[in-house]
């Protein structure tokens, strides 16, 4: 077989082709490979993700609306949570959000009494973000509601499947970066 797939034939003289090419062991099986007659949906692994990431983000939002809180916010909260005091731009890449999305929530939460905003000492183009104590207080109950539906979503997983699920998302989110 020619080094370019796309040019080699089978031995039934079918046309292998890239998105047809036998299965080596690595990408997708055929029926989670849109290009392939035997794609499923249901196999489709970034239909299942957005399917469970829907599903999720639905009870993230119910129970985050009952402490008045929701989902951007309690994603800037988990960054300040874990980084300190960060920039607006690394916030904003950090939550997956707009720029100027972050900028009115930030905004928001300072005027809430959450953060405190400041003009960086290194780079004065640069605004850094703080928790407030009130910050702090807010972070722990998002985090208290957060825990508590990761904890129902992973309870039939043993760790080392949740620990490959992370690895896998990983390497995914790296592979689609840019």
């Amino acid at each position: 077989m020619s080094a370019d797939s796309s040019s080699s034939t089978s031995s039934s003289s079918t046309p292998v082709t890239a998105s047809h090419a036998p299965n080596k062991g690595r990408g997708l099986p055929r029926s989670s490979d849109p290009a392939s007659p035997k794609y499923r949906i249901e196999r489709y692994p970034f239909f299942l993700m957005s399917h469970a990431l829907g599903r999720y983000n639905r009870r993230m939002e119910r129970a985050l609306r009952a402490i008045d809180s929701d989902q951007p916010h309690w994603r800037i909260l988990m960054i300040l949570g874990q980084y300190g005091t960060t920039a607006v731009s690394r916030i904003a890449d950090l939550a997956v959000l707009k720029l100027s999305t972050v900028t009115r929530i930030i905004q928001r939460m300072a005027r809430d009494g959450l953060v405190i905003t400041a003009t960086s000492t290194r780079d004065r183009r640069v605004t850094e973000v703080t928790l407030t104590e009130n910050g702090w207080q807010a972070l722990e109950e998002v985090r208290r509601v957060a825990g508590r539906i990761a904890r129902e979503a992973f309870a039939e997983m043993d760790r080392s499947e949740v620990e490959t699920l992370i690895e896998i998302l990983a390497k995914l989110d790296t592979r689609l970066e840019g």
